[in-house]
């Protein structure tokens, strides 16, 4: 069992994820064990949501055109609340 939960940490230790503007973009970028996802997104169309979790919990959201790309996994809930503000300030600013 310590072999298996050792494997599951290791797996997931590069996981990240990376939100950056640019050139009028905005790129999501995320990684999820060996997974790599990128999104492409125009800031003036993408809305920062703020729900709860499935259980509990702050859940954050960048949603356009009716796609929700969920973001802050590795943050608390503090942690989320606070990314989410500095996101609609720096969305305000592009």
């Amino acid at each position: 069992a310590l072999l298996i939960a050792f494997y599951a940490v290791c797996r997931h230790a590069g996981d990240y994820e990376r939100v950056a503007a640019a050139a009028g973009r905005l790129r999501l970028e995320v990684r999820d064990a060996e997974r790599l996802q990128t999104y492409e997104l125009n800031p003036a169309w993408v809305k920062v949501v703020v729900g709860e979790r499935r259980g509990g919990g702050v859940r954050l959201a960048l949603r356009s055109h009716g796609q929700d790309y969920e973001i802050g996994r590795h943050l608390d809930d503090a942690g989320r609340e606070r990314f989410a503000a500095l996101l609609r300030e720096r969305l305000a600013g592009i």
